[in-house]
């Protein structure tokens, strides 16, 4: 492997002339003597056998190549910082990334509306969110690719995850489009009727545990799709029928796109909850955790 010729030193005194324009005002910023910011391109240019600084007017000005290697060393040396500061935190009990996993039936605004809050009062923790579907969540947490999971229902709950709370509960709302054939039905609507109509089901994201689904009784032509959007999509279009969560529903039966049928065999609430693995939370996480045992928060996740 070849040496590396760039060093932070001779980044930083490419970084002082670019935005200061000359060699002497580099020099003056960065408390040397000019002929010390001389040297250092100089023996930059001889390491790197290009030619950074076109020396044949009375100012050196940059070539084509030494411009572009100033922008470069201004974008490295912010990421060098950015990387101490991470170090930094991270050695006062900050993570340096946290792995949020949420369940489908959370609008995301809801969750980007936490994590903005999040960044706000830590800033400098990189989070990475993954919407997952009835046991995905449970699947990235157990699977160590989150480290703390919302939202997801209780009855999937698998074996080998240490810390879960309660969450709330989420009820459903059986909805089809406005022209759908089941409009003309008398309520309650029996399953027997429903059973002729395709279902609308949403696919199960986890990878290793066993999948489920989310919808009423499927017959053979039921359609399954990968999020809770194309859910409500396929529904409003009067590609099939479903239950849905009222935060997902209540927009769309207000846009008139679909409405709320009542069935003799509705789906009883779900429970949620939240859990993580960690036994010694860091503070990134900590500040969740924190904000979920607000009661407020929880119901404005869920309804």
């Amino acid at each position: 492997m070849s040496s590396i010729k760039l060093s932070l030193e001779a980044l930083e005194v490419l970084d002082a002339i670019a935005r200061r324009g000359s060699f002497a005002a580099a020099a003056k910023e960065l408390h040397r003597v000019p002929s010390a910011i001389t040297y250092t391109i100089h023996k930059l240019e001889t390491d790197l056998a290009v030619e950074l600084f076109d020396r044949n007017s009375h100012r050196a000005r940059p070539t084509a190549t030494g411009a572009a290697l100033m922008r470069e060393a201004s974008q490295i040396l912010s990421s060098v910082a950015e990387v101490e500061q991470r170090i930094h935190r991270i050695s006062q009990g900050m993570e340096a990334e946290l792995r949020v996993a949420y369940e489908a039936l959370i609008p995301t605004g809801r969750i980007l509306q936490l994590v903005e809050k999040f960044f706000d009062q830590l800033p400098g923790v990189r989070v990475n969110l993954l919407c997952e579907a009835l046991s995905g969540c449970w699947d990235a947490l157990r699977g160590g690719r989150a480290d703390l999971a919302i939202g997801m229902p209780e009855y999937s709950m698998p074996s080998g995850v240490d810390h879960v709370k309660p969450m709330g509960e989420v009820n459903w709302m059986f909805c089809v489009a406005p022209n759908h054939p089941l409009t003309q039905c008398p309520p309650p609507i029996p399953t027997s009727e429903i059973a002729k109509y395709r279902t609308i089901l949403l696919k199960d994201s986890a990878r290793d545990l066993p999948a489920r689904s989310m919808g009423v009784r499927a017959g053979p032509d039921a359609l399954t799709v990968c999020s809770i959007e194309a859910k409500v999509d396929a529904q409003a279009r009067g590609t099939g029928v479903g239950f849905l969560p009222p935060q997902h529903a209540r927009p769309m039966i207000a846009a008139k796109r679909l409405v709320e049928l009542q069935v003799a065999e509705p789906r009883p609430p779900s429970r949620l909850c939240y859990a993580w693995q960690s036994k010694n939370p860091g503070a990134g996480l900590s500040w969740f955790l924190q904000q979920l045992e607000s009661p407020k928060l929880r119901k404005n996740l869920l309804t």
